[in-house]
């Protein structure tokens, strides 16, 4: 067969019989709406809230708690500084908030003050008190902590106050795993670490 009769038979063909096989128009349509269908199911796997593939549900419930800490931190070091010390109640703090969700326990410890164990001036930490507010996770998930201080130095009557947030990767305990004043920086117990340097 040479080229001249092979171009006639193909020529014939895409001429002939249209009802079998497609058309090119007819493949042009049936390649977009199968192009619209697999883009459809492939942004169903698509978590916009977080721009990636799969969900992050989980990052977002995370966020949403630390938001909270940081919200209740904040009410904290307002109301001490209108009223001179810390209070646990959320309605004192101006936060109406779920204490309990399926993801999270949200707990205010109640405030408290240093143990004192030296009577030496020249050795003596200034003088601080604390409030805890707790994020503790009911599943897989981190926990946190924020803790206020209320920082005075011994013979000056002004305070000021200092926050944070420690993050856990496990569960905790308290009081065992409370955070710490040391040199006028809070410190977060083992086994977690500061969100805010």
């Amino acid at each position: 067969m040479n080229l001249e009769s092979k171009a006639k038979l193909l020529l014939c063909c895409l001429k002939g019989n249209k009802s079998q096989g497609f058309t090119r128009t007819g493949l042009l349509v049936r390649i977009l709406l199968y192009s619209c269908l697999a883009t459809s199911l492939a942004l169903t796997a698509y978590d916009f809230r977080c721009n990636q593939w799969f969900s992050c549900t989980n990052k977002v419930i995370q966020a949403k708690a630390k938001q909270q800490i940081e919200a209740a931190n904040k009410a904290h070091q307002a109301y001490f500084l209108q009223n001179g010390r810390f209070t646990n109640s959320w309605i004192d703090l101006g936060l109406i908030i779920q204490t309990e969700t399926d993801y999270y326990i949200y707990q205010i410890s109640s405030p408290m003050g240093p143990v004192q164990t030296s009577n030496d001036p020249k050795n003596a930490e200034p003088f601080f008190e604390s409030v805890i507010t707790t994020a503790l996770s009911k599943k897989k998930s981190s926990s946190y902590i924020g803790a206020v201080f209320s920082i005075k130095q011994y013979g000056n009557y002004e305070a000021t106050t200092i926050a944070n947030i420690c993050e856990f990767d496990q569960p905790f305990s308290l009081p065992t795993t409370m955070p710490t004043l040391t040199n006028g920086e809070i410190q977060c117990p083992t086994g977690s670490r500061l969100l805010n340097r």
